[in-house]
């Protein structure tokens, strides 16, 4: 070919460079929760719960009012209550067994005036989420002040919490789920 015809350059120009950036990645969707709660007495239940919502974007459904569920919208479902003689209140339990989906993750929240949160607290509403082939993601407890029963007659239990430290705890453990 005659030298005049030797391209050493592109006849068209390169094409310019994507404006959009390379490097975005698709939000993240939050988990969608519920938690299902009976709190009464002295409300401990309810404050704990109350710091958890303002640490994740959770939607509090008392068990007592008596409106319709529609847990199947949500990804995963809490179940909490103070602690009655050593288990959940029966209405979060009922509640439980009438309207939680198949195969939702599920976690715990238990108030309670003992030092301590024994398994067994647990037991009642692990049953019936079990039946239900529910994964189980944890459990949160604190202590919570208690005048129940006998306690009224020596002054209550657990004076003074759930504390700060109780409800950054519960903050805590809402956003590592």
């Amino acid at each position: 070919l005659p030298a005049a015809l030797l391209v050493t350059q592109p006849f068209y120009p390169p094409p310019a460079p994507c404006p959009c950036p390379t490097n975005i990645m698709p939000k993240e969707v939050p988990m969608k929760t519920a938690i299902c709660y009976y709190s009464r007495h002295h409300g401990n239940t309810l404050k704990v719960l109350e710091a958890m919502a303002e640490a994740a974007d959770i939607d509090l459904i008392d068990v007592t009012s008596r409106m319709a569920a529609h847990l199947p919208q949500y990804d995963r479902i809490g179940f909490a209550s103070g602690i009655y003689y050593s288990k959940f209140h029966p209405t979060v339990i009922d509640y439980a067994e009438r309207y939680l989906p198949q195969g939702k993750e599920v976690f715990f929240v238990a108030t309670h005036g003992s030092k301590s949160c024994p398994e067994k607290y647990f037991s009642a509403i692990r049953q019936v989420t079990e039946e239900k082939g529910c994964p189980i993601l944890g459990a949160f407890s604190c202590c919570g002040y208690d005048t129940f029963g006998p306690f009224k007659l020596i002054g209550g239990m657990a004076k003074g919490h759930p504390d700060a430290a109780d409800l950054q705890n519960a903050r805590s453990f809402i956003q590592a789920l």
